[in-house]
């Protein structure tokens, strides 16, 4: 996908299910009726399901086949999002870095090491890869880790580079020392040296530089001592991944190269009528234009970019999907309570977030309720506790069929979240593209540079997997 036709069918494709994407918050279920909204086929669909009904919608939520016997018009919204949305799987990609998993060994002796979880260690030794490789084409002298955090990336690359300059920038200062002190605990093992074999044993890595700023194309020169170097982001939040650095890479003569891996695009700045350079989205004058001549209606807002990190793959385990949807279920259950209950009329507006609760408060709706209004500062005595007790006893429903019906709006947003990523890393590729001059249709262009954006990490083990690369035409 990349071309004007396949954004233009993926745009009027969101722009017609905008709803799903847009329309609700999940907790309003009951106080707004949300189920009435729903295609009235479907509604009777799921209401007349038969037993084994949500084991077929958890395996659907993670990929699987979609039941034939489910009506025509739903399987085919679900398999139209599904080929529209960029493919998850990982091909191997020798010359960007991309090889296969079976290639490196993640066991608990290495994770150790390197004082990272599975998770981790796999996210950072593939990224290292496709950094080490851009890194030597540009013959750069640095390699800036953009958001560097707690410095996972950072030390790795300290270690697979140690001709390089290592730069760690971040704005917060905490998390500079935090990653100043993982450096010193970090044990040098044969993983590390792995991807980069052809280093000379001998030599030491140079002490990472770190830096207490935001990055900017005007002042990123005067606070490094770099004339090549290449931008890295290892899940790089919102406009960081996006318009902060890419437009440091096109700007910035010394950026020869740029490789992040994106996530919470919910921090993407979609609404700046007054300064419309600083929007996150669109970033592409292709993208841009095509929503203002055929879908002039349609954007992306804060609740559409966060159904983009909606995703159910990485969960392995049916429980543990199924934990989760009930989890919406008591979050909708217990908004419909707080507008009855009269304690709770005493909350600011806007001041129902409830957040992460102990794992215990998932085990029923009671239990939820309690914990739930504790956090809020609403069970402030044994009276209201009594009251909070009573109202629980009030709320009525059909918990089957409920439980049954938000789980199927659940997985349907699910559906619409990955074509939304999609649009996304599509207009950051365009971008990229249309600011190197490589015509939109190709991949590179001689004398201009070239652009990648590939899948990196396995879909399940990292659902933001994606990696946008490009590097800028070497001088020779």
């Amino acid at each position: 996908m990349g071309t004007s036709t396949d954004l233009h069918t993926l745009v009027s494709f969101l722009s017609q299910h905008r709803w799903w994407i847009d329309g609700f918050h999940l907790f309003d279920f009951f106080c707004d009726n949300l189920w009435e909204q729903v295609d009235p086929e479907w509604r009777e669909f799921v209401d007349a399901a038969s037993g084994d009904f949500m084991e077929h919608l958890l395996h659907v939520a993670t990929g699987g086949q979609i039941p034939e016997m489910w009506p025509e018009s739903l399987k085919a919204v679900m398999c139209i999002a599904r080929t529209l949305a960029l493919g998850r799987r990982v091909e191997r990609d020798e010359e960007i870095g991309i090889l296969p998993e079976e290639d490196v060994v993640y066991d608990d002796e290495a994770c150790r090491l390197a004082a990272m979880s599975r998770k981790k260690l796999h996210e950072v030794d593939r990224l290292s890869r496709v950094i080490f490789r851009v890194a030597e084409r540009q013959n750069a002298d640095s390699i800036i880790d953009v958001g560097a955090g707690h410095g996972y990336l950072t030390h790795l690359l300290a270690h697979q580079n140690p001709s390089r300059r290592i730069y760690a920038i971040d704005c917060d200062d905490a998390r500079t020392c935090g990653s100043k002190d993982r450096g010193t605990r970090i044990v040098l093992s044969n993983h590390h040296r792995h991807p980069t074999r052809i280093i000379a044993e001998h030599q030491k890595e140079n002490p990472v530089i770190y830096v207490t700023a935001r990055l900017d194309p005007q002042t990123l020169p005067e606070i490094l001592e770099a004339h090549r170097y290449v931008l890295v982001g290892l899940h790089s939040c919102g406009d960081l991944s996006g318009l902060t650095m890419l437009r440091t890479f096109l700007e910035c003569e010394g950026v020869k190269g740029i490789v992040v891996v994106g996530c919470c695009y919910h921090r993407i700045c979609v609404d700046r009528e007054d300064d419309e350079s600083q929007l996150g989205f669109p970033l592409s004058n292709n993208v841009r234009s095509l929503i203002q001549v055929h879908h002039p209606s349609f954007s992306l807002t804060y609740r559409s970019l966060t159904t983009a990190c909606l995703t159910f793959a990485s969960f392995d385990n049916p429980s543990t999907i199924l934990s989760a949807l009930r989890g919406h279920y008591h979050r909708s259950l217990f908004e419909l309570l707080l507008r009855s209950w009269e304690p709770a009329h005493t909350l600011p507006p806007g001041q129902h977030r409830v957040g992460g609760l102990p794992k215990a408060a998932s085990t029923d709706f009671r239990s939820y309720c309690v914990a739930a209004c504790t956090k809020l500062g609403l069970c402030t005595s044994d009276e209201r506790r009594g009251s909070l007790i009573d109202a629980i006893g009030k709320v009525e429903v059909d918990r089957e069929k409920m439980m049954r019906r938000i789980a199927f709006m659940c997985v349907m947003r699910s559906f619409f979240g990955p074509c939304v990523e999609s649009l996304v890393l599509l207009d950051r590729m365009m971008y990229l593209k249309e600011g190197l001059g490589i015509p939109l249709d190709q991949d590179k262009h001689e004398g201009k540079g070239r652009v990648w954006l590939n899948n990196l990490f396995d879909y399940a083990e990292s659902p933001r997997n994606m990696v946008v690369v490009a590097e800028k035409a070497t001088c020779v």
